[in-house]
């Protein structure tokens, strides 16, 4: 049997971070470069087949990032069921305001709602030297679920070459079908030796993470691991021998 969902979403984050693109991405429209910036709120529904049993309708409420429609957005809040934050990769600011954005939604939605933080722009990132990196954007998503207390996802986008806005969309639509109990959960619960387990906490500790971190984030974990281990890594074999490698 055919079941079908209707989500409110809301695209929020800083002005010229690439909401409307990343929407017009998605929505079939192209990307542009030159825009005009998001007068307080735009609108645009989007069926889609999540699954062969479920059928979704999107409302996404595009609203405008700039101070001025800060009393604006208030109305718009109402009722949504999530929310994707964008930040722009070589913005710092846009990405320090992020957690902003998430009280705002939350405040006005009156309830803790899903979300899906996106760090926009990745195809400007070999141009740029303070771009914002992925382990950045990973432990923002961290801290926010832990002082929110709600689920969310963390992805890099460019809206201008479309690398992962669609999953973008379909991780906020699994997000949200989850919370209904309409399937299971986005990421199960890893099953693995209680060595192996007892192992990766005994890492994730010396990483200076909580013991768990590695169910609910491994790639949180690895990104920590990589960044910690940056470099030159030398090893001893059993034998004596010695290896060189980059990580």
């Amino acid at each position: 049997m055919q079941r079908s969902f209707l989500f409110k979403i809301v695209l929020i984050g800083d002005g010229a971070v690439g909401k409307t693109s990343l929407r017009k991405r998605w929505m079939g429209e192209g990307f542009e470069v030159n825009y005009m910036f998001t007068i307080g709120c735009d609108f645009a529904i989007k069926e889609l087949q999540f699954n062969d049993n479920i059928r979704v309708k999107l409302q996404i409420w595009d609203l405008g990032g700039q101070p001025h429609f800060k009393e604006v957005r208030k109305a718009f809040y109402v009722g949504a069921s999530g929310g994707i934050v964008l930040y722009d990769i070589t913005n710092r600011e846009s990405f320090e305001n992020v957690r902003m954005w998430v009280a705002e939604l939350i405040k006005h939605a009156k309830k803790k709602v899903p979300i899906v933080v996106v760090g926009n722009k990745i195809d400007l990132r070999g141009n740029k030297a303070n771009y914002i990196s992925t382990l950045e954007g990973l432990e923002l998503k961290r801290r926010l679920v832990e002082e929110f207390g709600i689920k969310a996802l963390f992805s890099e986008t460019s809206a201008k070459t479309g690398e992962n806005v669609d999953k973008v969309f379909r991780g906020m639509t699994a997000l949200l079908l989850q919370e209904l109990g309409a399937i299971k959960p986005v990421v199960p619960e890893p099953t693995i030796d209680e060595r192996y387990a007892r192992l990766l906490s005994e890492i994730c500790k010396l990483l200076g993470l909580e013991e768990e971190t590695w169910k609910e984030s491994p790639e949180y974990v690895l990104q920590v691991l990589k960044h910690t281990l940056k470099g030159k890594v030398h090893v001893e074999g059993a034998h004596g021998e010695n290896f060189e490698f980059t990580v």
